[in-house]
C-alpha cells in the first residue's frame, strides 16, 4: 500500500483497486459524489463497498485500443489474427492478452486503430500551441497520489509531460469539430477531471500543469482538435472539486453515506414550456375563446 504523495508508475489494475493505505478519492467517484450522492460513491468504491465489481469489459472498444496504441506504444496491444470472437480460439486468444495486461484487438481493426494512432500523434506535433511536444517528452498512465489533510487523493493522467507543464487527455468521438466538441465538455464532466487532475499534479509537484483535451474522431479521416478549459469553466469546476472533496472528509469521518434529501422535491416549470404554452394561448381560435367568454 503506498502510504506517501508522489508520482508512481502502477497497472491499471492496481490503481483502479485504490493503492492508498487509506480509501481515497479518485476523479470519477468524486464526480459521483457531485452529480448523484455520497451513497452511490460509496457504491462505486472498490475499497469501501464490499460487493464492489469492476466494470465488464467490452469485447472491442476502438478508443481504449487506439488509447494504448497512442500513449503506450505498440508492445502493449495482442494482435488476434481472428475475424471476430466467435470462435472458442479467438476468444482465448483474447483472454489471454487481457490476463497480460495487453489491449486485444482483431486483426482487420488493428489498421484502422494504426492510422488513428499516426494520425494523432502527427496533429499533437503540429499544434502551434503546443510548441512542437513530442509524446516522447512524457509518460503515460502515472499515477498521482497526494493527501489534502486526512484526504487522500489519486488520478491517473492519461500522458503528462517529464517536466510537469503538460498533461493531455485523449477522448475518442463521432464528432471533434470545437463547437461541437465543446458542448460535450462540462456534459461529461471532463472541466472536472481537469480541475480535478490539475489539483494532484499541483500538490505533488508544485506545477500548475494545463490540462488539455486531445480529441478525435473514430471514423475516417480521423480528425483530431485540441480543448481547455476557460477560466469561466475551470471556476465552476474547481468549485465543484473543492465539493466532492470536502464532502467525502466528512463522510469518511463520520462513515456515514447519505443518499438524496427525504424531502419532496417541486419542480419549476422549464423556460422553454412556459414559453411553449403561452404560444399555445397565443394561437387558441377565436371561436374557442368565444366560448370561454360565455362561460365566465
Amino acid at each position: 500500500m503506498i502510504d506517501s504523495p508522489g508520482v508512481y508508475t502502477l497497472g491499471a489494475d492496481a490503481y483502479h483497486a485504490d493503492p492508498c493505505a487509506v480509501p481515497s478519492l479518485s476523479s470519477s467517484v468524486a464526480s459521483i459524489i457531485v452529480m448523484r450522492s455520497p451513497l452511490h460513491a460509496w457504491h462505486a468504491h472498490p475499497r469501501l463497498n464490499p460487493a464492489h465489481q469492476p466494470e465488464e469489459r467490452a469485447e472491442f472498444d476502438l478508443g481504449s485500443a487506439a488509447h494504448a496504441l497512442l500513449l503506450e506504444g505498440a508492445d502493449r496491444m495482442a494482435v488476434i489474427d481472428a475475424e471476430n470472437y466467435r470462435t472458442m480460439a479467438a476468444r482465448d486468444q483474447r483472454d489471454a492478452a487481457r490476463a497480460a495486461g495487453l489491449h486485444p484487438v482483431l486483426r482487420a481493426q488493428h489498421a484502422a486503430v494504426t492510422v488513428m494512432a499516426k494520425i494523432a500523434e502527427r496533429a499533437i506535433a503540429r499544434c502551434p500551441d503546443l510548441s512542437g511536444l513530442m509524446l516522447a517528452d512524457g509518460d503515460a498512465e502515472q499515477a498521482i497520489i497526494w493527501r489534502e489533510g486526512d484526504t487522500w487523493l489519486r488520478c491517473r493522467p492519461d500522458w503528462l509531460a517529464r517536466d510537469y507543464s503538460v498533461m493531455l487527455d485523449y477522448k475518442t468521438t463521432t464528432d471533434a469539430e470545437p463547437l461541437h466538441f465543446g458542448k460535450h465538455i462540462a456534459r461529461m464532466l471532463y472541466h472536472f477531471q481537469a480541475a480535478f487532475y490539475r489539483r494532484g499534479v499541483k500538490a505533488v509537484t508544485g506545477r500548475d500543469a494545463p490540462f488539455i483535451l486531445l480529441a478525435q474522431e473514430i471514423e475516417p479521416p480521423h480528425a483530431c482538435t485540441f480543448h481547455g478549459c476557460a477560466p469561466s469553466l475551470a471556476a465552476i469546476a474547481e468549485q465543484m472539486v473543492d465539493q466532492a472533496i470536502r464532502t467525502w472528509a466528512g463522510c469518511m469521518k463520520a462513515d456515514t453515506w447519505p443518499a438524496y434529501s427525504p424531502r419532496i422535491h417541486y419542480h419549476e416549470a422549464a423556460q422553454w414550456a412556459a414559453m411553449e404554452q403561452e404560444e399555445r394561448m397565443a394561437g387558441i381560435p377565436y371561436e374557442i375563446s368565444q366560448l370561454w367568454e360565455k362561460q365566465a
